[in-house]
């Protein structure tokens, strides 16, 4: 899936130009500096997913904590979300069970690492084609993260694309496939 635009964004009042190819089962990595633009072209490409991805069942995990007005949990959510879901993922229900300990507590009160759980289980719920992971490791410990990471490598298998952020990547490097990244110019680029 190749993703392409001119001029159709400004990060830092500079237009963006991208020419990103998203592959299947391949892990593309987005780097660049802290402030240049990721997590904005992110939110783009979630706003604008129906004009990029035609008919192709994208699932977005974003950067911000999940911060519910009331004491819905886990379940509640997902019992929400029900009728969004696209596939059952093989490996989904032994995640579930490994982080069940706190999914009956409502999301208000979860630690930091507990809601980020929360979140990426919530998008492997759901499913897609595409999984865009923007900072996934954030307030995850150690066996998380590994645990994280043998995920990902389940869903290159699967044959699913995946684009993530994420600053620390000697804990990724061994399995992202390409790199992509914001380059400031004279105007910014995504490469990859």
């Amino acid at each position: 899936m190749k993703i392409e635009f001119k001029n159709k964004l400004k990060i830092n009042n500079r237009d963006v130009n991208c020419s990103l190819d998203l592959r299947n089962g391949c892990l593309t990595h987005l780097r660049g500096p802290n402030g240049s633009g990721k997590s904005s072209f992110i939110q783009f490409l979630k706003l604008h997913q129906s004009e990029f991805f035609n008919n192709i069942n994208i699932r977005f995990v974003d950067q911000f904590p999940l911060q519910p007005l009331n004491d819905i949990n886990y379940y509640d959510c997902k019992k929400s979300l029900g009728s969004f879901r696209q596939e059952e993922l093989d490996f989904y229900s032994h995640l579930e069970v490994e982080f069940s300990s706190f999914l009956n507590e409502p999301i208000n009160s979860l630690s930091g690492g507990q809601k980020q759980i929360a979140k990426i289980l919530l998008g492997l719920y759901l499913s897609g084609d595409i999984f865009v992971f923007d900072e996934p490791l954030q307030y995850l410990d150690d066996e998380t993260v590994t645990t994280f990471l043998d995920l990902l490598k389940e869903l290159k298998k699967l044959n699913k694309a995946i684009l993530i952020i994420e600053h620390r990547k000697e804990l990724i490097q061994d399995i992202v496939d390409y790199e992509a990244q914001l380059i400031i110019e004279d105007e910014i680029l995504i490469r990859g």
